[in-house]
């Protein structure tokens, strides 16, 4: 009896002590709040909401665009191919409290590994609106017609879908290097990529839904759409309420605002 006390104490495999050492790295990004859930289901709005609950900054992908930041989907494309480690999410991710959208929301085993003590939220919504907002194309203003380029103008007039559709008629050394790198890691591993095998969408969402709820603790996971507002959100985060009003963000036009001009000529 002593004997198994003791080993329980002092085996690096058992201990606790020693578990939560090992998840200990030197310049561990500042992650606290993970969301899964897919693009296209209010990531936007659930980032913005979490940086007014004191959890911002938050990764995104238009940050990454926005940002040009070719090295990170770089990065992703190595996670998909199994060279990723957690040192590389903790330079993605080293100015940021939270994470979001793609293509973050595609690894929920390699951030939970990463970061076993942070907070995970699964934005989900209804399917069929989800696929038609990722293959519909969005209402544009006459003025996009002289967007700067044609992938400008691609980007302005259409969601997810169109835009990969042009993205696959291109040649990559016709793009700048964070767009073929962005190409290259949709066309591959994103929601509609080779690696979905033909998946319709309706099967891809719902594949990731069980995979998160099998990767993550249901103890550390809530299921959440953004329409239900504040309460779910800071009961799950153990944070006040507060005074103003949920944020709501359109997808479609933030993506619109991205300053393609700096990056395609």
């Amino acid at each position: 009896m002593l004997k198994s006390v003791l080993l329980s104490l002092f085996s690096p495999t058992l201990s606790p002590i020693s578990t939560m050492v090992a998840h200990l790295r030197p310049n561990e990004a500042p992650v606290k709040v993970i969301c899964l859930g897919l693009g296209r289901t209010g990531t936007s709005s659930l980032g913005d909401a979490l940086e007014i609950l004191g959890f911002g900054p938050f990764y995104h992908m238009f940050k990454i665009l926005k940002g040009n930041l070719t090295e990170d989907f770089n990065t992703w494309i190595k996670f998909s191919e199994g060279q990723g480690s957690a040192e590389d999410l903790d330079r993605m991710f080293s100015e940021y409290q939270s994470v979001l959208d793609y293509p973050a929301s595609i690894y929920p085993k390699e951030l939970y590994d990463a970061y076993p003590n942070a907070k995970f939220i699964l934005t989900v919504r209804n399917v069929e609106k989800w696929e038609k907002s990722l293959r519909v194309l969005a209402s544009h203003s006459s003025s996009d017609s002289v967007a700067c380029s044609r992938f400008s103008t691609m980007v302005r007039k259409s969601t997810l879908i169109p835009v990969q559709e042009y993205l696959a008629s291109v040649s990559p050394s016709e793009l700048p290097p964070t767009l073929a790198a962005l190409a290259k890691w949709w066309q591959l591993y994103g929601p509609v990529g080779a690696s979905q095998r033909g998946c319709d969408l309706p099967t891809v969402f719902s594949r990731h839904t069980e995979l998160v709820r099998a990767v993550i603790p249901s103890d550390q996971l809530l299921i959440y759409e953004v329409s239900e507002g504040w309460k779910p959100l800071v009961d799950f985060l153990g944070v006040p309420e507060p005074l103003v009003p949920f944020p709501h963000v359109n997808d479609t036009a933030e993506f619109k605002k991205i300053n393609f001009k700096s990056t395609i000529q």
